[in-house]
Parts: structure tokens; sequence; C-alpha cells
């Protein structure tokens, strides 16, 4: 892997800190996932390729301000304005690789298809959402003369070839402490996540096909074009199991009340 990463303190003072951070970087491997395989089991260098956490690009900005205690200022007036922290940290990245494979899933065909000159990948309004959205599934064919034969006939296009959908979350919270002795205190917070409830998707289907049927002497290789190719079923949160609550949510608010000693 290689990359570059900046990171600056774009101000910090007696109440207010924040931070900005750009990381560029390029991950290469030839490590195939769980749920795909080797287009050629016998030579692991067919798949070297940019790997499936490849990120190029990933900035975070975060800023937090504590509000002033008010001190001698009246009681209600401290305990309901005062000694606040309020704090905000903003994402975005850059897609997710995505595999081009003839048949996706655990129990697909790992097996890669041919570019078809002239055609692009992408379509030239992308909606992950929608059947044909996002992905050109004319721009890829079945290699004539696929048999199903391990190691033989392979696609021209390379592992991970397309990039999925970036990510992009927007979070804010805020914090108090009221003190009950010298050593305890109650803190409330409220967190809201993904203000602008920006939908983050999970990487799409990759599969050009639902099945294949192997080339014959008279006849190349067929596909059941699949419907779903480039179209995405799942969220961030939902394909990484962080529920309903942190990134890759819908809008979310969560309040909470901690005892402190």
């Amino acid at each position: 892997p290689i990359g570059r990463n900046r990171s600056y303190r774009v101000g910090d003072r007696a109440h207010l800190h924040t931070q900005v951070n750009y990381t560029w970087s390029h991950e290469f491997d030839d490590m195939v996932n769980v749920f795909s395989g080797f287009a050629n089991p016998f030579d692991p260098r067919f798949d070297r390729s940019p790997g499936d956490i490849d990120v190029r690009n990933n900035f975070t900005a975060n800023v937090l301000y504590d509000f002033a205690d008010l001190h001698g200022r009246p009681l209600a007036e401290r305990l309901v304005l005062g000694g606040w922290q309020a704090s905000s940290i903003f994402q975005a990245r850059s897609g997710l690789p995505v595999n081009v494979t003839l048949v996706s899933g655990f129990f697909g065909n790992p097996v890669r298809p041919n570019y078809v000159p002239g055609q692009n990948p992408y379509v030239s309004h992308i909606t992950w959402v929608t059947q044909g959205g996002a992905y050109n599934a004319k721009a890829f064919a079945v290699q004539p003369g696929y048999d199903g034969t391990w190691g033989e006939n392979l696609g021209d296009v390379g592992r991970n070839a397309l990039r999925g959908p970036g990510f992009f979350q927007w979070d804010f919270s805020a914090m108090k402490n009221f003190a009950l002795t010298e050593s305890a205190k109650v803190q409330f917070r409220v967190d809201l996540f993904n203000i602008l409830n920006h939908p983050n998707y999970a990487n799409p289907d990759g599969g050009i096909c639902t099945a294949v049927t192997s080339a014959t002497p008279t006849s190349a290789a067929g596909c059941t074009p699949n419907a779903y190719f480039g179209v995405t079923a799942s969220t961030v949160a939902n394909q990484t199991g962080s529920g309903a609550i942190g990134n890759g949510t819908a809008r979310q608010a969560q309040f909470s009340l901690k005892l402190l000693f």
C-alpha cells in the first residue's frame, strides 16, 4: 500500500479546538474475500489489483467548543446555559472497489468477463438503487470460449475494476455535566447522527449474469442477464452490523444520561 496523509489543526483556542485530516492511499493485494474466489486458482497473481479496502480519498474534519461556565451568573442561568460542550464531525470518502464477475455471491462464479469496446462501464447519471442506474451491463460480456474449465478462457476485466458508492456523513453532539458531589456528576448528552439524512449505500451487486451457459464446439458461452447488476440492496450500517445508531444509518437522535464518579 502507498499513501499520503495531511493533518491540520485549524484552530486551537481556550474554548475552540478544530482539526482537518485528509488521506490519499492506494492499496494492492491478491487476497480475494470470503464471498468470492480466485478467477484463476492456479495463478493468484492474476487477481493482483486494488484491494477490497482500497479507499483512495478519505477526509475528516471535527470541531469542539467548550462554552463558558458563567461563574457569577444566577444559578438558573448557569444550570441551563453554562458549561455545555458541543462537537461535530464530518466524514467523506471515495467509494470502495467492486469486483465484476460472471455470477456474484458465495456460490457464484468468480471468473471475470471481457470489456466490450466502445462501451462506458458507468451510466451517465448514477442511482444505486434502481436497475441499470449505476453500471452499464452492455460494457461487459462473457468470454465466448468460456467452458467452465478453471484457469482457461478468462476475461480481460481486472479484479475490482469498478467503484461503489462514496460515504458522506455529518454528526453533532452536545453534552453537559451536572455536579452532585465533589467526585460524582451526572452527564446529559445528545447525539445526532447523519444530520443531513444522506443515504450511505453499501457496494452493489457485481455479477453480470445469474447463470452462465458454457461454450460448445458450435456455440459461444451464454449469459442470463442479472437485472440487479450494479444495484445495492443495503446501507453501510446494515452491512457492517452497526444497526440503527452510528456510521451509515439514516438520521438518528440519541439522548443519554450517565452517572460519573
